[in-house]
């Protein structure tokens, strides 16, 4: 079997673990453009670390397509996504959002270091670990924003800017 199929296969094992809850739904899309996709849904627990415990759920997917060059996609449909009734990116960028629930939750280079080294034991789970940790903090505050009435992602939350680099 094809070494990138079974390492695909390992990092959608490894999400299950560190990202979802227990009963994620594995997913197996037909053949897209030229590559196989695979994906996992479930539920993925928001969790405070100030406080220690969760403080929402949310139904989440990834889709991970050729995922060590690409980060795997992230999508949610919950409706504390900020900004609310927002339809273009440009209105949706700073909340690293997409208006069809797709998350901007890391920039291609950062996940391109975070996959570089293949050959050091444990990058895979590494990965997944990186990928539940990033998403969750982006979920966070958007929850945050959401129960705060608050409109215009403030300068102190840690974000990466959108546009050229």
């Amino acid at each position: 079997m094809d070494p990138a199929v079974v390492d695909a296969e390992d990092f959608r094992q490894n999400i299950i673990t560190y990202a979802l809850l227990p009963g994620a739904t594995p997913i197996n899309y037909p053949i897209k453009r030229t590559s196989n996709i695979i994906g996992v849904e479930g539920e993925m627990s928001i969790e405070d670390p100030s406080v220690g415990c969760a403080i929402a759920t949310v139904t989440i997917r990834f889709e991970i397509n050729g995922w060590t060059d690409t980060p795997p996609e992230v999508k949610t449909g919950v409706e504390w996504l900020q900004p609310q009734g927002h339809a273009t990116f440009k209105e949706c960028a700073d909340w690293h959002r997409y208006p069809n629930g797709k998350l901007c939750w890391t920039r291609p280079d950062c996940w391109k270091t975070v996959c570089k080294d293949s050959s050091s034991p444990g990058w895979i789970e590494r990965a997944a670990v990186v990928l539940a940790r990033d998403v969750s903090f982006l979920l966070r505050c958007h929850l945050t924003a959401s129960r705060l009435g608050i409109k215009k992602w403030p300068k102190e939350w840690d974000a990466w800017p959108h546009g050229r680099l």
